[in-house]
């Protein structure tokens, strides 16, 4: 679980302004879900 008012930035590419602004969301909530994975493997 992420931690409350956690910040994560994303990236996101394309030539339409709302298309670009949701694959930034999506990456953003992307790298939250790793950094969440990550963090359950290392505990004990």
């Amino acid at each position: 679980e992420v931690e409350e008012g956690a910040r994560f930035t994303g990236r996101g590419v394309s030539t339409d302004i709302v298309e670009a602004s949701a694959r930034a969301y999506i990456d953003a909530l992307n790298r939250s879900q790793r950094i969440v994975h990550r963090s359950e493997e290392f505990r004990p």
